[in-house]
């Protein structure tokens, strides 16, 4: 087993390998133990197509094929698999991989096991699975939750006591942030996307489910064209609300205005070709597209939800209005419009912010740290 001096063997456990925030935030951290000396193999319950991504990098993948409820043979297998790597360390991601890594490290006797909680979790509600969570975290040696929100959420539930709970922030590896996108090509990619130079772009970036919010925003672009003709709203991202969006969309009479672009990995040039940022979420952790907007120098309309009001501080770095709030949103967005050289002041602001305090490397220091402490109590 690893000391706070030796290289150590860490297993992360994810529930699918698909584009999204918790996914991307655990490809960089990767990087960044494997940079520091460190061995990380990467587990998806369910395969996707960020495994190539990871595997490009020299990250081992194993994708696996969770089905159903219950998953016994995926727990089975599991369990085969981290008796083989023998890692010191197992860290869980998301729910689905939450419980059935925890399990099978401890029936593969994973010396340390670690979760991180990426959302204030509306499945919770549901006392089965609170139940179900509540009994494979005992198994946790740590619970990290990735904002002081989350934080809060975990200790109201009362599923693990106080002091297994431990803050540490989402961070973004800020190097790939630092050089903004040659203008020609970022009005090249806006023709590719059907957008005119002059048009005032809104970008909403995240998967097409409830948790985001999309359909408030679609909403509150409605209340908009009453006074504003020359915006367009650029949806990134897929999931399945993708038919009932565009089904909203005509209804509202949007159609002509709204982009959907799918999964798209050039989000460097995706932000700069976006005049406002908006996060219309409903509930969250700390999503990474709030950080990369911030640190893409982009002026930010988001929701007070999960840890998003920890970073983006209201009338400074941005604008934020209540979940759910459709006319505020309409207001936050025409503020942004009207106010132009305003909210590129707060984007700056908001960039200084993120740069001093969201990084990667400082995520992945921090983890490294609840590592060392938790395998120092097992060596004495």
């Amino acid at each position: 087993m690893g000391t706070q001096t030796d290289s150590l063997q860490i297993t992360q456990i994810i529930t699918g390998l698909t584009v999204g925030g918790a996914q991307q935030l655990l490809l960089g951290l990767s990087q960044e133990l494997m940079a520091l000396g460190h061995k990380v193999r990467v587990i998806g319950l369910r395969p996707g197509g960020l495994a190539d991504e990871f595997r490009q990098q020299g990250i081992p993948v194993e994708e696996l094929c969770l089905k159903g409820m219950l998953g016994l043979p995926t727990l089975f297998r599991l369990t085969a698999l981290l008796k083989r790597q023998r890692p010191d360390i197992v860290h869980t991601h998301l729910g689905r991989a939450d419980n059935f890594g925890r399990l099978a490290a401890r029936l593969a006797r994973v010396p340390v096991i670690v979760t991180t909680v990426h959302n204030v979790d509306a499945w919770k509600a549901n006392i089965l699975f609170r139940r179900i969570d509540a009994w494979t975290s005992r198994y946790a040696n740590q619970i990290v939750a990735c904002s002081g929100r989350v934080g809060e959420h975990l200790r109201e539930l009362g599923l693990v006591p106080n002091e297994k709970i431990t803050v540490i922030r989402n961070g973004i590896c800020l190097r790939d942030w630092s050089d903004r996108p040659e203008p020609a090509a970022v009005l090249r990619l806006r023709g590719e996307l059907g957008l005119r130079p002059n048009d005032f772009v809104i970008g909403v970036i995240g998967r097409l489910e409830k948790q985001k919010g999309h359909r408030h925003l679609f909403e509150a672009l409605a209340i908009l064209k009453e006074d504003v003709a020359d915006w367009r709203l650029l949806v990134v991202g897929e999931g399945a609300l993708r038919q009932a969006l565009e089904e909203l969309a005509e209804r509202l009479g949007l159609s002509s205005q709204v982009s959907f672009a799918g999964v798209r990995r050039d989000m460097r040039m995706i932000y700069a070709a976006s005049d406002v940022v908006v996060l219309p979420s409903l509930w969250e952790g700390l999503p990474l597209v709030l950080l990369e907007a911030m640190a893409a120098r982009r002026p930010v309309v988001g929701t007070r939800v999960g840890g998003v009001p920890e970073v983006l501080r209201h009338k400074e770095t941005g604008f934020l209005v209540p979940p759910g709030d459709s006319a505020a949103l309409c207001a936050a967005i025409k503020r942004c419009y009207l106010e132009r050289e305003r909210a590129e002041a707060m984007a700056e602001a908001a960039y200084q912010w993120v740069g001093s305090n969201c990084s990667i490397e400082t995520n992945a220091r921090q983890l490294l740290t609840v590592y060392n402490k938790l395998i120092h109590k097992l060596a004495v």
